[in-house]
């Protein structure tokens, strides 16, 4: 297990999802992509997985961040059950677009370790997974308060073979591209 990830791990972490999501765009025929994206946005359980793995990130996050306002809730007994209360209540009451907006709540969750993990980092190359988590962090911002966003992008994309096989190249690229950063500037 890795206990501090370091830049070189994140590029590979932020390069293999690229490349995959690329490659299932590629090799997966595009009626099976359109059947998946038509999906995604109202699929009940997978909202609810996702919703719980976001909740666990922020508790997560609570725990590490280093801010005097969060001291009454960064103790375990009382971050655990405040966790699963709100993951609970958020798939109780926010059911429509419950995976849009749990996708977003990751995307919006994700760059805070990346961030400690690459600010002392001497490569100037750490500027590309920078650039990279604030554009996630921002799609991620608006997806989670307008998450019909998503779901039109996803039905969008989902009428279109080639924009999906355009998409599958860029991904791939792009996750080669961060995948050779973690194995060459950012070691």
């Amino acid at each position: 297990m890795i206990d501090n990830p370091t830049p070189s791990h994140w590029a590979f972490i932020c390069g293999a999802f690229q490349a995959l999501a690329g490659l299932a765009f590629l090799v997966f025929p595009s009626s099976a992509v359109a059947a998946f994206l038509r999906g995604f946005p109202r699929a009940e359980w997978t909202g609810r997985i996702l919703a719980v793995i976001t909740w666990i990130l922020a508790a997560w996050a609570t725990m590490v961040l280093p801010l005097d306002f969060l001291r009454p809730v960064q103790q375990p007994q009382v971050l655990v059950p405040l966790t699963a209360a709100l993951a609970f209540l958020t798939c109780w009451w926010m059911p429509e677009l419950l995976a849009c907006r749990a996708v977003a709540g990751i995307l919006m969750l994700f760059p805070c370790p990346l961030f400690l993990a690459v600010r002392a980092h001497p490569s100037a190359w750490r500027i590309a997974l920078v650039v990279y988590a604030y554009i996630a962090a921002i799609k991620g911002m608006v997806i989670m308060f307008s998450p019909y966003h998503m779901r039109r992008a996803c039905f969008c994309l989902a009428d279109r073979p080639a924009l999906q096989k355009t998409i599958g190249i860029v991904f791939l690229l792009i996750g080669i591209f961060f995948i050779t950063l973690a194995y060459t500037a950012l070691r």
